[in-house]
């Protein structure tokens, strides 16, 4: 798998825009669907842990602060873990906190060669642009700070990457 195709899939980044749901509603008090992007359509396991999120709602949306509205949605994903991205990728633990964190741990397969800090190198700019993008508004509105903590299946560190508001 090349570099270029390795941030296409994670960047597609289950953990933002199931997060970035339960934030808006949180912060919106309404009811809506979660999108979930074209590309993932197919994969039944991100279907899985959308229908969790979009079931569980209403605790979501009557947290009295986003801090608990993270910690509520954490619960929510964990029951759905591991969700294998694709053929490459698992999110295998979500932690909300401490304070307005989202954390997603993922494992990866098949990178060949490339080390921690080509990865975060490559991640960075991508990560960025989708959390300052329309659809990330309400992590910004809310201050959370994204960590995507990435390691090779046998638990070899690769890298952490912290995306701020």
């Amino acid at each position: 798998m090349n570099v270029k195709s390795f941030i296409a899939v994670i960047a597609a980044v289950v953990g933002f825009f199931v997060a970035k749901y339960a934030i808006e509603t949180r912060i919106s008090k309404k009811r809506s669907k979660v999108e979930i992007p074209e590309e993932y359509k197919d994969n039944e396991a991100l279907k899985e842990m959308v229908g969790a999120v979009e079931e569980n709602q209403e605790a979501i949306k009557n947290a009295k602060t986003i801090d608990d509205a993270l910690r509520v949605t954490e619960e929510t994903i964990s029951k759905t873990l591991p969700l294998k991205v694709d053929g490459n990728t698992t999110l295998v633990r979500v932690k909300a906190g401490p304070g307005k964190l989202f954390t997603y741990e993922y494992t990866v397969t098949g990178i060949g060669a490339m080390t921690g800090e080509e990865l975060k190198r490559n991640l960075r700019p991508h990560l960025e642009r989708q959390y300052n993008g329309p659809n990330m508004r309400s992590f910004k509105q809310g201050g959370v700070v994204a960590v995507y903590k990435y390691a090779k299946a046998d638990g070899t560190f690769l890298c952490e990457l912290e995306i701020k508001p």
